[in-house]
């Protein structure tokens, strides 16, 4: 597997502010919406999916 050329980490809290705020879910939901959400924009500029990945951390 290759390096991704996009990284992004985001604490759970802000993963969750984002996502559905006040269900507890686990970091692989979080991260997999994290991630739609950025490939949503990305999409536009054909940037491919397998480029990004996404880090959720505790506080």
């Amino acid at each position: 597997m290759s390096t991704p050329k996009i990284t992004i980490e985001i604490s759970r809290t802000m993963a969750e502010k984002h996502s559905n705020p006040g269900k507890k879910v686990s970091d692989q939901m979080l991260s997999d919406f994290i991630t739609d959400c950025v490939v949503s924009g990305l999409e536009i500029m054909e940037f491919p999916e397998s480029e990004i990945k996404t880090i959720i951390t505790d506080e």
